[in-house]
């Protein structure tokens, strides 16, 4: 105990900064976080101005077993050099349906086609971080009648002989 003791008092910045940070990693799951932190396997509520097609920087972290809008399933590159002129809307399909429709077919176990309850939403790069070389698509999956999700839309692991 003494030990403990000594660190907070010869170290506090520090103890503040693990303690910070444990606490962070424990609720991120419901922590409010930057579009551009989510990770594969991810699940978050959609904030309300998605809908009206404004810019986005960050979304609600949610428990993928509690009630959520959508699950990351994929995160992809798109391939263009630095200076290329941001896509068209044709150009962006394609390279979802080339990137994104396999991910969602690999992590839901189930076709695009086939998977009428779901539909395929995406966070691409702002103008401006287009610019400044973001290339970062995120593709996420979400109720298709917009209902929440309750569980993960990650497929279970087949079973093993």
């Amino acid at each position: 105990m003494g030990f403990v003791v000594a660190l907070v008092q010869r170290f506090p910045i520090l103890v503040l900064i693990l303690v910070v940070g444990a606490v962070a990693f424990v609720f991120r799951d419901h922590l409010t976080g930057a579009v551009d932190d989510l990770r594969v396997g991810d699940c978050f509520d959609r904030p309300a101005n998605l809908a009206a097609g404004g810019e986005l920087s960050e979304v609600q972290h949610r428990p993928c077993a509690e009630s959520h809008d959508a699950e990351v399933i994929a995160i992809v590159m798109h391939p263009a050099a630095r200076t290329a002129a941001y896509p068209s809307d044709a150009a962006v399909s394609r390279f979802v349906a080339e990137q994104c429709v396999p991910e969602f077919e690999s992590y839901t176990g189930s076709s695009y086609e086939a998977a009428l309850q779901w539909e395929m939403g995406l966070f691409l790069p702002t103008d401006d971080g287009w610019a400044d070389g973001d290339r970062e698509f995120t593709c996420y999956v979400h109720s298709a009648d917009r209902a929440k999700l309750v569980r993960s839309v990650r497929a279970a692991p087949a079973a093993g002989p």
